[in-house]
């Protein structure tokens, strides 16, 4: 989101990351095979435990049985593609508007990328180790070919969710280091935050997800779009200011970020 520029902005729209190849490239190679191979064996990996009895959950857990509204399904598609795709669009403007370069963008689009990727391979791995049952397959029967679908035991944890947090922090974060003066970056957050959660709902109306699955999505992505872009930040864009104390003795240091 393109915002006015001031002092506290980056000098020249400069990125505020530095990526280290060395380091970034199998980064990007590994998560995404992690994330990628195992949709190649997923008839393998997930073994097929229903039919389930809703009997055995939690209250909390049963709001997301009996829904499946294709409509919400629908929406939570093009909800976590709109997450997934505006940060780049609204970078690559602000960028733009504070005189920043081709290079900068892309500095900032490979951070906001990596977070997306490495969130990908998480859930990924998560589940294919846990097998739940998505909330679709409570109620179906024994013969349904829905339960002998390896998706059907993908509950946990909402991917859909976590992608829609990662990219949405992780842009945040950007936003808030190119504009650490800016009152808007609390508005970014909160519309991360926003984005986020109305994904996770959908998710739960459409009975793909418990909550708890779309809740510990949006811990897990949260954690890692605001931790990748953190790792990769360069160092004087954080703010260190010095202040003496009472007495002349000493000072204290403050370490702001933001």
């Amino acid at each position: 989101m393109p915002g006015a520029r001031t002092s506290g902005d980056s000098a020249a729209g400069r990125s505020p990351y530095q990526l280290d190849l060395a380091w970034d490239l199998p980064i990007f190679g590994a998560a995404g095979a992690a994330w990628l191979v195992p949709n190649f064996y997923k008839s393998k990996l997930i073994e097929p435990t229903c039919p389930c009895d809703s009997s055995s959950l939690s209250g909390f857990e049963r709001l997301a049985i009996g829904h499946r509204s294709a409509l919400a399904g629908t929406a939570s598609d093009w909800g976590a593609g709109l997450m997934l795709s505006a940060p780049f669009l609204l970078d690559a403007l602000d960028v733009a508007h504070t005189g920043g370069g081709a290079g900068d963008f892309a500095s900032d689009a490979a951070v906001m990328l990596q977070a997306i990727v490495v969130n990908g391979a998480v859930n990924e791995l998560f589940k294919v180790g846990v097998q739940r049952p998505r909330p679709w397959a409570y109620g179906l029967a024994a013969n349904d070919p829905g339960l002998s679908s390896p998706d059907s035991y993908t509950s946990f944890y909402s991917g859909h969710t976590s992608a829609a947090f990662a990219a949405g922090m992780s842009y945040a974060y950007t936003y808030a280091l190119r504009h650490p003066d800016s009152p808007m970056r609390y508005v970014v957050f909160g519309g991360a935050l926003l984005g986020g959660s109305a994904v996770g709902a959908l998710r739960v109306a459409t009975s793909a997800h418990f909550p708890s699955d779309v809740i510990v999505g949006a811990v897990a992505g949260t954690a890692i779009g605001l931790g990748i872009p953190w790792l990769h930040q360069r160092t004087d864009t954080a703010r260190l200011s010095v202040a003496p104390l009472p007495g002349g003795a000493a000072a204290s240091l403050t370490l702001e970020l933001p």
